[in-house]
């Protein structure tokens, strides 16, 4: 069975969308196929991700006091400490 015959349509206003219905860990939830894909990227847990984004940010040249507001910019900064010190010496 492809994933053309579990299609089925939902309306949202006046448009319709594919979905097709996945079940994980018996809560039912409906998923646009066209978002689903094969991926080698590697999978991070949040932390990993946010800081990962923010390293990245850093060393394209965002300033880390942009940061200040961020509810994770402790720990960006302690994170930043162990393994990237040089982020705390900008300009």
């Amino acid at each position: 069975m492809s994933l053309k015959d579990k299609t089925q349509y939902i309306i949202h206003n006046k448009s319709t969308s594919a979905v097709v219905e996945v079940t994980l860990d018996g809560v039912k939830y409906i998923v646009d196929p066209k978002m689903l894909s094969l991926s080698n990227q590697p999978l991070y847990n949040k932390e990993d991700a946010y800081y990962k984004v923010f390293a990245q940010c850093i060393k394209d040249g965002t300033p880390v006091k942009n940061y200040k507001r961020s509810k994770y910019y402790k720990f960006y900064i302690n994170r930043a400490k162990i393994e990237n010190p040089e982020f705390l010496f900008q300009n």
